[in-house]
């Protein structure tokens, strides 16, 4: 954190009455804060006993100090409320003593029962999240797998693909040369964003007690995201990703997502790719302790998928595809399909989801005729050359699905497969590659898949940790005792911890 963020958080955090005590008190937290990083102990993992709030005094909620050195229940001032982004806070009923508590290295209420309930609570959900953490992890690198293979034939037809790399076409990455490693498109950059804002939304439900619809929030970290892409332009500062150098830059951006971030409105009559081929975040974040959701619960969660996607894409080709994927990737993750556990049942109630959802929509009949057709191909003896001719080019959003699924349903237990199927045609490789890649991926979980689309694969280490936030998520809470340093780094303060590695 360098001098001017530093300067930025602690007018965020102290309330303009108090004066300049609270200020000097603000910088010196901030201070003993980072020295606490460095040493990377977090005392409410280890369950500590540590000085209570309480103990030093105060009387109320707004005179209280508690959660930590960084977190307080100051007044309902927007930015110690809001964000719980407080360093520290001066409460002139204590005065001196307000001082001394600044520096203390932390204050987390570990010596009653409660607190250490809470301890245990996190530690079991944990342990309950832990049996999907290898299909969610499989997802998400499973798409930059599929996306860092097509990126290089991404404008190439077939003819050219297959004269280039021979008769199978592309079938292996083709690594940048300067860094080694095989490089994302535009399509992991925002799929990326599209995890960070989900997961600062919930984060903020959790420690505020309230949040609005997650597109909302995923918009300001997509707004992050094109200011990546175009320094001029005005960033939210919400994601931690900013914080990573390699983010910033441009690798074949779609210009509707471009042109309605920048003008802050959806691209209304577009259907392009660029809005399904980012949800997969959406499917795997579920939110309190029960991964299993209801088919009404799970509708909910399409919507969700649809509306992101329709912020830059509001046609209803563009956003209907989106629905459909958040619905296949959370079953395939987390089970429950009330029609079997296949993957070709998860297609059939997404079919009757997406009929109930989209119920009179004038354009609904065209998309489940391409996802009839992605099932009917898969089942055929026809080459994947020939069907995915017949399904389209994967330019828009109902093609780039229809040919993801028909792969992801070809070769849903080779990820090898499926992903080399998906990126060698005369599309949009990446895109197709990407999505496939989320399907099979989940399906087939992150030790299956083959080494090599790990090992150099770009932001490997990136997409396993946004992988596994989306599966554990956010256990702190409003009024909870438990902290989680890295977490609140990440989502609270929104700056990248030094542990993580890109």
């Amino acid at each position: 954190m360098d001098k001017q963020d530093r300067e930025k958080l602690i007018k965020k955090a102290v309330p303009v009455a108090v004066g300049a005590l609270a200020y000097a008190a603000g910088r010196r937290a901030i201070a003993k804060e980072e020295e606490c990083e460095e040493k990377d102990d977090n005392i409410a993992d280890r369950g500590e006993k540590v000085m209570a709030a309480e103990d030093i005094g105060g009387d109320g909620v707004n005179d209280s100090i508690i959660k930590g050195n960084i977190y307080t229940v100051n007044s309902y001032h927007m930015g110690a409320y809001n964000l719980k982004e407080c360093g520290a806070v001066y409460n002139p009923y204590l005065g001196e003593t307000a001082a001394q508590w600044f520096q203390a290295d932390r204050f987390i209420r570990m010596e009653n029962e409660d607190s250490i309930q809470q301890v245990r609570d996190v530690i079991e959900c944990r342990a309950a999240r832990k049996p999907f953490e290898d299909a969610v992890r499989g997802c998400m690198v499973g798409g930059g797998a599929g996306d860092a293979l097509g990126y290089p034939v991404e404008f190439s037809s077939e003819k050219e693909i297959r004269y280039l790399f021979g008769e199978e076409g592309i079938t292996s990455y083709q690594c940048e040369e300067e860094s080694g490693l095989a490089v994302v498109s535009d399509d992991t950059q925002m799929t990326m964003f599209t995890a960070t804002g989900i997961l600062y939304g919930y984060t903020r439900g959790h420690m505020r007690g309230i949040m609005s619809d997650v597109s909302g929030y995923v918009l300001e970290h997509y707004k992050d995201w094109l200011h990546t892409q175009i320094e001029s332009a005005e960033k939210a500062g919400l994601s931690w990703l900013l914080d990573i150098p390699g983010l910033y830059v441009r690798r074949a951006p779609g210009r509707t997502c471009l042109d309605a971030l920048t003008k802050r409105e959806p691209a209304d009559r577009s259907k392009g790719c660029g809005g399904v081929m980012r949800v997969a975040p959406v499917a795997l974040y579920i939110d309190g302790d029960k991964p299993f959701v209801s088919l009404e619960e799970l509708m909910k969660l399409d919507r969700d998928g649809a509306a992101v996607a329709a912020l830059t894409h509001g046609h209803p080709l563009g956003y209907i595809p989106a629905a459909a994927l958040v619905h296949i990737i959370n079953r395939i993750v987390y089970g429950g399909c009330t029609l079997g556990d296949g993957l070709y049942d998860i297609v059939a109630e997404c079919r009757r989801a997406m009929e109930q959802l989209y119920e009179g929509e004038p354009y609904l009949p065209r998309f489940l005729k391409k996802l009839d057709a992605a099932v009917e191909f898969s089942k055929n003896a026809a080459s994947d050359s020939e069907n995915i001719k017949n399904l389209g080019e994967g330019w828009v959003a109902e093609e780039a699905f229809a040919v993801a699924l028909y792969c992801s349903l070809r070769y849903q237990d080779d990820f090898s497969k499926a992903i080399i199927a998906a990126v060698n045609h005369d599309g949009d490789s990446d895109s197709t590659g990407a999505i496939t890649g989320n399907i099979v991926g989940a399906a087939v979980g992150y030790r299956q898949i083959d080494s090599k689309w790990k090992e150099k694969l770009e932001f490997r280490p990136l997409l396993l940790s946004l992988a596994d936030d989306l599966n554990y998520g956010c256990r702190m809470s409003e009024y909870g005792s438990y902290v989680d340093r890295e977490w609140r780094k990440k989502y609270i303060i929104c700056r990248k911890p030094k542990n993580v590695k890109v």
